[in-house]
């Protein structure tokens, strides 16, 4: 239960570091920026961080071991797959006008 708990803060702590620029979706806004404070100071993509936790822990509450696991692999599997590429191809725009 803690390392759910300690995943919300965390995820309060990355949303809130994004400010208005948080969006489920992939954009490159003109004349923005890569976030590198808050939790994105340290880590790349920090709410990747605290969905994996989640996605572990939640199930751990309530003893289904069989679901922590199947959901953190699909998730492992999406995340690394699919959408931290496209985020980083989508980001190196910001790293090319810099």
């Amino acid at each position: 239960m803690g390392i759910f708990l300690l995943a919300q803060l965390g995820r309060y702590w990355a949303i809130s570091s994004l400010g208005g620029y948080w969006n489920t979706r992939i954009l490159i806004l003109p004349g923005g920026s890569r976030v590198q404070y808050g939790p994105y100071k340290y880590f790349k993509h920090p709410n990747y961080i605290v969905v994996a936790l989640e996605l572990l822990s939640g199930p751990l509450i309530f003893g289904a071991t069989g679901t922590a696991v199947i959901a953190s692999v699909v998730n492992a599997v999406l995340l690394l797959g699919v959408r931290i590429p496209a985020e980083e191809r989508a980001l190196e725009n910001y790293r090319q006008r810099a």
